[in-house]
């Protein structure tokens, strides 16, 4: 997990150029990436529902969505769960 990894900069005439770019790159089918900086112990917490999630379903995709819907059911505030952003191939 890396703050903010889902931001890039925009070069005209290209894509946007940033660490989930250039992880997608160099060949991984997906990258889920933060937008802003978040807490860390949160996101610990965040990242070890994800993994849980991840070892049942069948993509990063839907383990993201279902981590993002627990906290949110939980009462957790968006702004710890929503920057999370899946980028490339669901």
């Amino acid at each position: 997990s890396a703050c903010q990894a889902g931001l890039g900069r925009w070069y005209y005439g290209d894509e946007i150029s940033g660490l989930a770019q250039a992880f997608l790159s160099a060949g991984a089918r997906t990258v889920i990436a933060s937008l802003w900086q978040t807490a860390d112990d949160y996101t610990a917490q965040f990242m070890a529902i994800f993994y849980a999630a991840l070892r049942k379903e069948k993509s990063p995709v839907a383990a993201l969505a279902y981590a993002q819907r627990q906290a949110h059911r939980a009462g957790v505030e968006a702004y710890y769960w929503a920057p999370f952003a899946a980028f490339g191939n669901p």
